[in-house]
């Protein structure tokens, strides 16, 4: 029997919650995308909105899941308790504030700004430079 059943599905539960609003932000992308839907004013909302669902889906998702069936398969193979409960809630608060902060970071970012890299705009909707032009793929 598992003794840390409350932390185990604590991580999966907080790993299907950002699943869920990846779902959402993913589906909102394929409809913006889509011929139902003309094109949003403001093409920054979008980007911000795939950077959020990748995010989530790359590194915040799996890796709730990981820690949460890491500590089910410790506990159940070894059959004692989990060492250290206390740090592993830690973890845990720390990967959920980690993915609040990462939300306010793709919300609050001044680098999507549209205007390119230089933050000057031409009024055409479009975001400036390019990324060739603004030297993102020099070495």
């Amino acid at each position: 029997m598992l003794n840390s059943r409350r932390l185990i599905l604590a991580h999966f539960w907080l790993a299907f919650l950002v699943f869920g609003i990846a779902l959402v932000l993913g589906a909102w992308q394929m409809f913006i995308r889509s011929p139902l839907h003309t094109w949003i004013s403001d093409p920054e909302w979008y980007y911000r909105s795939v950077t959020a669902h990748g995010t989530i889906m790359g590194y915040v998702f799996p890796t709730l899941i990981a820690m949460g069936f890491g500590y089910a398969i410790s506990e159940s193979s070894l059959g004692q308790p989990l060492i250290g409960p206390r740090w592993a809630w830690a973890d845990f608060g720390l990967v959920a504030l980690h993915s609040d902060f990462d939300w306010l970071i793709i919300a609050r970012s001044e680098f999507w700004q549209v205007g390119g890299v230089d933050g000057e705009s031409d009024g055409s909707g479009d975001a400036g430079l390019s990324c060739d032009e603004a030297g993102f793929f020099e070495r």
